[in-house]
């Protein structure tokens, strides 16, 4: 009898995409948070964390960062400590064996998984440009100020509208507001921002969101996250999820290199008003709590 052939049997399916934002991920809990989530999801890290970790000594000083943001006394990071922990991590620990993906300034320099395109990075570009566009400078004094804190929410939200076609949610934190009951909490700061390039952000409703948060539940619960975000509550915080809905910037057109002016040949007829939504044109985002 001849022997039969060893069946081997593998299954596989497409992963969330999950952007983590400055609140979240310089958090007490962010690195753990993101390693952990790791095993089970595509964990995407924004550009401005690299850039806040080769210019530490900037970030620790800048305005706002650590400080009441203003806005249902909510902080713009809640834990300068976490910094840390995230250079120990840089330059210690082989991130590629973390499982972490990101952009860089070039293809080479990111980490992407593969049946990514390899247009993100230029789209990512394209995103982030239009997004200071249209948020603008807060003021002439502040103008040539780096700021973390902006460039941090910036940039988690161009992340996630370049990876449009990988399923993405940005991953925030939002406080209870202040006065009110436990189940009453501000949104997370990220939708202000967005709000301020025209982008409304609305709260769903519980019992829209039951199948996507039973999605996440065993997910947390297998990778350890579930007791992350009990810590989280006894901080008063609780972990929000963010969606932004950006169809126009599903495709963009094939440019010819560094040249390409994408912004002026596509704009829909709105530069008169002196701000050009392109690929952020009628863009939406929702967000819900996860508890």
């Amino acid at each position: 009898m001849s022997s039969l052939p060893r069946l081997d049997v593998s299954l596989s399916s497409r992963r969330v995409s999950c952007v983590l934002d400055g609140e979240l991920a310089f958090s007490r809990q962010g690195l753990l948070f993101a390693t952990r989530l790791a095993q089970e999801l595509d964990v995407w890290l924004f550009r401005a964390l690299w850039q806040a970790l080769d210019n530490s000594y900037i970030f620790r000083d800048a305005p706002g960062v650590g400080a009441e943001s203003g806005e249902n006394g909510q902080r713009a990071f809640p834990s300068l400590s976490t910094l840390q922990q995230w250079e120990a991590a840089r330059l210690e620990t082989d991130l590629s064996g973390l499982q972490f993906f990101f952009v860089g300034d070039a293809r080479h320099e990111s980490l992407l998984p593969k049946g990514v395109n390899k247009d993100l990075v230029k789209r990512f570009e394209l995103f982030s440009d239009e997004l200071d566009a249209l948020h603008g400078p807060p003021s002439d004094e502040e103008e040539a100020v780096y700021d973390p804190v902006y460039e941090c929410r910036r940039d988690a939200a161009a992340l996630a509208t370049a990876l449009i076609q990988h399923r993405p949610v940005v991953l925030s934190l939002c406080q209870r507001v202040r006065g009110q009951t436990k189940k009453d909490h501000a949104e997370p700061l990220l939708c202000g921002f967005l709000r301020r390039c025209g982008i409304e952000s609305h709260l769903v409703d519980s019992g829209s969101v039951s199948a996507l948060r039973d999605y996440f539940q065993p997910i947390f619960a297998r990778s350890g996250l579930s007791e992350l975000v009990w810590d989280l509550r006894r901080e008063g915080l609780e972990l929000a999820v963010i969606h932004i809905v950006a169809p126009r910037a599903l495709v963009i057109p094939a440019g010819d290199g560094d040249n390409d002016r994408y912004g002026e040949e596509f704009a829909p007829a709105l530069a008169g008003e002196g701000r050009v939504p392109t690929w952020f044109g009628e863009a939406q985002a929702y967000w819900w709590k996860y508890a």
